[in-house]
């Protein structure tokens, strides 16, 4: 600053800029020019119109003005300024207009942007300390793309199957440890958080197995875990809540995903009622509801997870004949999608102790079935009279996924190729006792961005259930068989891990774009007790 010129200032002229040393003023101006201010940001968790001239003053310190001035910048298309309060030669405080510094306006005249920080790299001002780094990582300011940058999964094991043995915590370990050594441009004391969804945790996934995994991949301590709980969508929620953190800002880098052992899930008994009481109860925790509240009950039902698609065939007209059909196409897009090396992307295997002789590698899915249509037919109902069966219904099954999903700095920072970026998500409630058509969240999710069902390129469907499914699609205007929804197959072929599936269809819908060239895909699942979640994702 030419803080000798500030001087030459006519006194009236100080005192205006000057009425509080301790305060500093935060100026906004129209792209391209520093003639006039033409609106002002206030503390007080107040935003003023960029429009109005208003004059303003932030009692703060000048890191947090500058901040804030970055933000706004960002959000508005403008450029901004700040007077900042310095001392000259012991002389009381006056201040510096950053619109008549040179290098201010040399920084707006070089930026292809608005700028989003005053202390951006190289055009660091000396007198304004920039903010001490944390872990090494990237400091983010304002908002921020966030993008899906990689993911993994391990093989889905049949219940009873090839990862009955291995311990939940260590299969979202392995799931970490597979992500982080696909990213060696990415050190592990550099990630944010961890975020996992996890459905039953009343087992060995109870004590936070988003962060018991953690110190089991091999990451420092020092990274923080946490797992979120909404049920069957609880991995897709988790990737939904950490997109949201990156471009708020609040991180840069965070693998979300989910795990689950249902194979592992544990039998429950209540606490007893009163003292020496001989009354007791058991709970299987694999699915299903358990410990019931009297109210919930008589208010919605407790209809099984077989039950509730039944309650969606007969609401939606959905015949057995229209679900096994639409099972066999997921059996065999997804026997097509792993003859082509398409599911081998997203799979590290898992190595399994044997009780005799070495290690075996577990590693492709054990779900998929070869079938055909009369095969299907032949199953029978699991509630007599239905339409449901376990040909047109995904699996009880094991397994884990997790993403990365960071930040644009982070991606530059690191040299990242992302696969895609995170826009948007949304949440629905619906009656428990028709939990399938969750997924018309899609309708909130595509409403919110203005754009239209038929401006999805691909959609990726949890298929919980066939009847689910086709009510789905149906009530989204979208044909049975749509070429573009679940091109790989479902959970009907694959299996449906509770709290993993919902990563795992993100990284299908993420790395299918780049196959068809697609701008936008939307992810979608239905959700235990009556719910639905939707992200969108568009092209990097």
């Amino acid at each position: 600053m030419d803080t000798a010129r500030e001087q030459r200032r006519d006194p009236a002229q100080l005192a205006a800029l000057r009425p509080d040393p301790n305060e500093v003023t935060l100026l906004m101006f129209t792209s391209g020019t520093t003639a006039e201010p033409k609106g002002v940001m206030h503390t007080h968790n107040t935003l003023v119109a960029a429009n109005q001239p208003l004059p303003g003053r932030l009692g703060v310190n000048s890191e947090s003005v500058i901040h804030m001035a970055s933000t706004f910048a960002h959000l508005t298309g403008m450029l901004y300024g700040v007077r900042l309060p310095t001392q000259v030669g012991g002389a009381p405080a006056v201040y510096q207009d950053v619109r008549h510094d040179e290098r201010f306006i040399e920084l707006i005249r070089t930026a292809g942007s608005p700028p989003r920080s005053a202390f951006n790299g190289e055009r660091q001002d000396p007198e304004i300390p920039a903010p001490p780094s944390t872990r090494g990582g990237v400091v983010s300011t304002g908002t921020s793309p966030a993008y899906l940058v990689a993911g993994v999964r391990t093989p889905f094991g049949r219940y009873g199957g090839a990862l009955a043995d291995v311990r939940p915590d260590d299969i979202a370990a392995h799931v970490l440890r597979g992500l982080t050594n696909r990213l060696p441009t990415v050190g592990r004391a550099e990630l944010d958080d961890v975020l996992l969804g996890c459905a039953n945790q009343a087992g060995e996934d109870n004590r936070n197995v988003g962060r018991t995994g953690v110190p089991l991949a091999g990451l420092p301590v020092t990274t923080p875990g946490a797992t979120v709980n909404r049920l069957c969508g609880s991995g897709l929620d988790a990737v939904a809540i950490t997109a949201r953190a990156v471009r708020s800002a609040d991180a840069d880098l965070v693998p979300a995903g989910g795990v689950e052992s249902m194979t592992r899930a544990p039998f429950v008994i209540p606490i007893a009622g009163s003292a020496f009481s001989r009354a007791t109860e058991i709970h299987d925790t694999t699915i299903g509801w358990r410990f019931v509240t009297p109210p919930m009950a008589r208010a919605f039902g407790t209809d099984s997870m077989p039950e509730t698609p039944e309650n969606v065939a007969a609401e939606y007209g959905v015949s057995r004949q229209d679900q096994d059909e639409f099972a066999l196409r997921s059996q065999e897009c997804t026997a097509k999608a792993e003859a082509a090396g398409w599911l081998v992307r997203e799979i590290a295997p898992v190595s399994v102790p044997q009780r005799r002789g070495s290690a075996g590698l577990v590693e492709r899915d054990e779900h998929p079935r070869d079938t055909s249509l009369e095969a299907l037919a032949k199953l029978r109902p699991i509630r007599p009279g239905g339409t449901v069966t376990a040909g047109n219904a995904s699996g009880i099954n094991d397994g884990a996924a997790v993403v990365l999903v960071a930040s644009a700095k982070a991606v530059q920072r690191y040299g990242l190729t992302p696969l895609a970026r995170i826009t948007s998500g949304a949440t629905v409630e619906v009656p428990p006792r028709v939990m399938g058509i969750g997924p018309v969240a899609t309708r909130k999710l595509l409403g919110r961005n203005g754009l239209q069902v038929a401006e999805i390129d691909v959609v990726e469907l949890n298929e919980a259930f066939a009847a689910q499914s086709l009510a789905v699609l149906r009530e989204l205007g979208l044909p049975d068989h749509a070429e573009h929804v679940n091109p790989n197959g479902g959970a009907i072929a694959l299996g449906h891990p509770l709290g993993a599936s919902g990563a795992r269809v993100a990284l299908t819908a993420a790395m299918e774009p780049q196959s068809r060239r697609a701008a936008r895909a939307v992810v979608t699942m239905c959700i235990g007790v009556g719910q639905g979640v939707s992200i969108l994702l568009e092209s990097a």
